[in-house]
């Protein structure tokens, strides 16, 4: 598993795949207790979804969200919802995102994805529910960069919405966490364009 992690991490894809299958080969066949099986089902369910193998890691990762001994099933419902979302099926993502955030209700990252898939589905109530949840579900939430997205998306659905003042302090804050970054820079269109 290690030695999937290591190939994960440099990008080589195919190998991490190989090494993580005999990673899971070895737990099943050491009828390995606690979570570590689901663990394993779960990397292995990002690895295919990066490799865009979407059905297998459906699948895998489902195996994962349902297993009884998995300690944080949020995790792999998490990734379900996203690779739904990288398939360009929104209206799947939402069941398992909405699961994610049942099982781990501070899980800010579970709120964006499912803010995504409502946006994306132009359920623009329910998308600014679910990413207002994403910037303050958890203290740690509301300046973590890598929920930049979560602030932009937010911005633009109150926008859609005619919440004006509210979109621009979205905006404002989203290009506090990076004036660089495509999602800064789109913030900083947003504005510009006076909404």
């Amino acid at each position: 598993m290690l030695m999937g992690v290591l190939h994960q991490e440099r990008n080589n894809l195919p190998v991490a795949e190989d090494f993580v299958r005999k990673g899971i080969a070895a737990f099943v066949d050491r009828n390995a207790q606690g979570g570590a099986l689901a663990e394993a089902r779960n990397f292995l369910g990002v690895i295919l979804l990066q490799r865009e193998s979407f059905d297998e890691a459906f699948e895998v990762l489902r195996e994962s969200a349902i297993d009884p001994l998995n300690r944080a099933p949020h995790n792999a419902w998490g990734n379900l919802g996203l690779g739904y979302l990288q398939a360009g099926r929104p209206a799947d993502a939402v069941e398992p995102l909405r699961e994610a955030v049942r099982s781990q209700p501070r899980f800010c990252v579970g709120f964006h994805y499912l803010g995504r898939a409502y946006f994306e589905l132009e359920q623009f109530e329910d998308a600014e529910r679910a990413l207002a949840q994403a910037t303050d579900a958890d203290e740690t939430c509301h300046d973590d960069p890598r929920l930049q997205n979560a602030w932009r998306l937010r911005g633009e659905t109150r926008a859609r919405l005619g919440h004006r003042e509210e979109a621009v302090a979205d905006f404002e804050r989203c290009i506090e966490l990076g004036g660089e970054t495509a999602d800064g820079q789109a913030c900083q269109r947003m504005l510009g364009g006076q909404l």
